[in-house]
């Protein structure tokens, strides 16, 4: 349970890669579409 709650503020985190200026739309759809996807896969797995 520890391990899940670590990994679950790890991709919370990674909404700052979002914030940098120099990524594009593409990038950003990428990195964002991918948190998504672990948190989604993280919450799975916690049920």
């Amino acid at each position: 349970m520890k391990k899940l709650q670590m990994e679950l503020a790890n991709q919370r985190m990674r909404k700052y890669e979002l914030k940098h200026e120099a990524l594009s739309d593409e990038e950003l759809q990428r990195i964002h579409d991918d948190i998504i996807g672990k948190m989604q896969t993280l919450a799975e797995a916690q049920q």
